[in-house]
C-alpha cells in the first residue's frame, strides 16, 4: 500500500547506537516521517495522538531494549504510554493495532525497511485510518 502514511518516534540510541560516524546516515524511509527522540520514555501520549489527528495511518514507536536502556525508566515508561494510548484510540473506535511500539536490535538503521514492510501490511489489513 504506497500511499499509507505512517510517522514513527524513534529513540536516537535505538537507531545509531553502536555505529561508526561514518556509517550514520540520516534515517530514512519512503512514505515514513521519522521523528528522532532522545529517549522513547520522552514519548508522551499525546505526541502519539497527535500524530493520527494530523493524518497518520498508524504510529510507531522504536525503542530499545530495557536491558540496554540508557535512561532509568525509558523503555518501561513507553510500554505503560503505548498501553495507555491503544486503550483511548479503542474508545474512539480506532483500531489499537494502529499504534505500534517495537524494541528494536541496536542499531535499528540496518532493519528499517523490514520492519516498515510489515507495518504496512498491517495497514493494508486495516485500511486508511478512519481520523483522515
Amino acid at each position: 500500500m504506497g500511499t499509507s502514511r505512517i510517522t514513527a518516534l524513534c529513540c536516537q540510541k535505538a537507531l545509531y547506537a553502536g555505529l561508526k560516524p561514518e556509517e550514520i546516515s540520516r534515517a530514512w524511509v519512503e512514505g515514513v516521517q521519522i521523528v528522532e527522540t532522545p529517549c522513547s520514555g520522552k514519548v508522551d501520549p499525546i505526541y502519539l495522538l497527535k500524530a493520527f489527528e494530523k493524518g497518520a495511518d498508524a504510529v510507531v514507536v522504536l525503542a530499545c531494549d530495557q536491558r540496554l536502556c540508557s535512561t532509568l525508566e525509558g523503555a518501561k515508561r513507553i510500554h505503560k504510554r503505548v498501553e495507555r494510548t491503544q486503550r483511548l484510540l479503542a474508545e474512539a473506535g480506532i483500531e489499537p493495532e494502529r499504534l505500534v511500539l517495537r524494541v528494536v536490535r541496536r542499531p535499528a538503521l540496518r532493519s528499517l525497511d523490514a520492519l516498515f514492510a510489515r507495518i504496512r501490511e498491517t495497514i493494508a489489513e486495516l485500511g486508511p485510518s478512519p481520523v483522515r
